[in-house]
């Protein structure tokens, strides 16, 4: 008999209508009736859409050992609404654990390949289905929003909501100002026209005792989001979304920009200019210093390499040597503004205020370090062990030498020997196994420091930064860019 694992989900939604215990009953019919045995049971609640569930991963990771023969569901859609997710794991389940994924109530052979295409059609449905709500939502809030109702959550700083009975008589949000914020508003921007930093601009607030919208410390992340954010001046952009690089033009694509949305707070003329500042980079990111280089792709993997000219760019290694027609270039000024900034915003986001931050990252980094040094001793130890056998090779060569048994393949042997004892020497003493501890106040010196480079555009400690904190980054054909961060160390 077949062993099998039960898996139910509900999402917050739908519990009313469909419960664990009904599924689970239809999967035990099922299974009596199809000679398979349960031996575990699994439930989650949550949305279908995401395929990260922590009953789910429990069930994966049993399967993924060989504790399941088969898993079953009541629907296809119980186990994953994100058709594409739900197709891969199926199919590295079969493929490469030989563990079957069969729902209770669309009983279809999927050992064969037409059942396994049919399941594939529900999947996608299932998908499709997900999708066509998803839209219709976006079109309902979008047409709300463009009757310069407040469709987002807690207003901005220098914004209050009021709410007000539309036609239908449902109950909306608008925006107003408010005055005493709006002030502090203003001082941000006169002060970023003055090329007052953002963290100086943070600090400045913090100490008159001036708390952000959410009654917390200013941050220096909080003031570029806000001179980035055109509802200062009047105008709204409701479905912008929030991805970055060639995801992002296809957002935009769907969004709506309402002018007058809300009285203004800054005049388009101040914000323009505060925003140009960024845009002063560029000459000097003309200079034909490459600060990407060897961190560059394209999104067909070749390495972009820079080219001067009267526009200085980065173009397609492939195309460069002639391996392909295609071109595939961009402008080093645009691309090195690009990177700048979101380098400059991941780095504003830290907090050098929270302690309890700083004391958690020295000791990972720590921990980190003390790992490294237990391999590097573990590589030592073998070193050493060798260099005993080595040298005690050596002792019986010159042994067998005095005793006068000499000829060319024991002079052969005894250099290789004497070669490889320095080179073992060399190994242990370039070894470095001291460790010295990370503490929050050096790892805050640290970080402050690669802050004021990017505010100095120091173009040397620039390059430093980009290979300490990005991974990759790609440009696509479009000319969209996509900025891989490393896991942040």
């Amino acid at each position: 008999m077949k062993k099998a694992a039960a898996y139910a989900r509900v999402s917050t939604k739908d519990q009313s209508k469909i419960s664990i215990e009904g599924q689970f009953k239809t999967i035990e019919n099922f299974a009596k009736q199809y000679g398979f045995k349960i031996v575990d049971y699994f439930s989650d609640k949550d949305s279908g859409k995401k395929m990260k569930r922590e009953q789910l991963d429990v069930l994966l990771e049993n399967a993924y050992k060989g504790k399941y023969d088969v898993i079953l569901v009541e629907k296809y859609d119980r186990f994953s609404r994100a058709g594409i997710d739900g197709q891969i794991i199926i199919q590295d389940l079969e493929k490469n654990y030989n563990v079957l994924v069969i729902a209770a109530l669309e009983p279809f052979d999927v050992s064969t390949p037409q059942g396994r295409f049919t399941r594939t059609i529900i999947l996608a449905s299932y998908t499709l289905e997900g999708e066509m709500i998803s839209q219709r939502t976006k079109m309902r809030m979008k047409d709300i929003a463009s009757k310069k109702y407040w469709m987002g959550g807690n207003p901005p700083y220098g914004f209050d909501s009021y709410q007000i009975i539309d036609e239908e008589g449902k109950k909306r949000r608008k925006l107003k100002i408010n005055e005493e914020q709006a002030k502090v508003v203003r001082e941000i921007f006169e002060l970023r026209l003055k090329n007052i930093g953002y963290s100086e601009i943070a600090k400045r607030l913090n100490d008159r005792g001036i708390k952000n919208a959410r009654g917390n410390p200013w941050k220096a992340s909080t003031i570029l989001d806000m001179v980035n954010n055109p509802l200062y001046t009047g105008i709204y952009i409701y479905g912008k979304g929030t991805k970055r690089g060639r995801k992002r033009k296809e957002e935009l694509k769907d969004a709506i920009i309402i002018e007058n949305f809300v009285d203004p707070i800054i005049p388009k003329e101040v914000f323009e200019e505060v925003n140009k500042k960024n845009g002063k980079l560029t000459s000097a990111l003309t200079k034909n210093k490459y600060l990407l280089k060897g961190l560059i792709y394209t999104e067909f993997g070749d390495r972009m390499l820079g080219s001067g000219g009267k526009t200085p760019s980065y173009v397609s290694s492939a195309w460069q040597y002639g391996k392909t027609r295609t071109y595939l270039g961009i402008s080093k000024s645009k691309i090195e503004r690009e990177v700048f900034l979101r380098v400059k915003h991941q780095l504003l986001k830290l907090d050098f205020n929270d302690e309890e931050f700083w004391e958690d990252f020295a000791e990972t980094i720590n921990y980190i370090k003390k790992l490294k040094s237990n391999v590097e001793n573990d590589k030592i130890v073998a070193l050493r062990k060798r260099l005993e056998e080595v040298e005690e090779q050596l002792i019986n060569l010159t042994t067998a030498i005095k005793s006068g048994i000499i000829n060319d393949e024991i002079k052969k042997e005894n250099e290789i020997l004497m070669k490889e004892k320095n080179d073992l020497i060399n190994k242990i003493k370039m070894s470095n196994v001291n460790i010295v501890e990370e503490t929050p106040e050096n790892l805050r010196k640290k970080w402050k420091e690669k802050i004021e480079a990017l505010e100095n555009y120091d173009e040397d400690k620039l390059i430093e930064i980009y290979n300490q904190l990005i991974e990759q980054i790609i440009v696509y054909k479009d000319k969209y860019i996509e900025v891989k961060f490393k896991q942040f160390e």
